[in-house]
């Protein structure tokens, strides 16, 4: 498991990371962003979800604590990481709030 101030440290590896999604946004083209450790551009690391790889779309994030897998890249001098499907993300918490189990 590796927390928002270290995914630099592991750019072109496989890891999962756990964080605060701070922001999310839907691009016209579907592209979805999760922004980690601020808002865009102020974050700290960035997740990028196609549509191709989430065909019923991409869980609400934003304010929620969530795990995601993936591998590291930088992008504009920042780490960040393609979510290869549904999988890859996993919603923990609501801020305040338990994880509630799944039926």
């Amino acid at each position: 498991m590796v927390t928002l101030e270290e995914p630099a440290q592991h750019d072109g590896k496989m890891v999962t990371v756990k964080g605060k999604v701070e922001g999310q946004k839907t691009t016209a083209a579907g592209v979805t962003y999760l922004n980690f450790g601020g808002r865009y551009p102020n974050h700290t690391f960035s997740c990028r979800a196609f549509p191709d790889k989430f065909p019923d779309g991409v869980p609400a994030c934003e304010g929620k604590v969530v795990e995601v897998t993936g591998k590291i890249k930088m992008h504009e001098g920042k780490p960040s990481m393609d979510l290869k499907g549904p999988d890859k993300i996993k919603v923990l918490e609501s801020e305040g709030e338990p994880e509630k189990p799944t039926p």
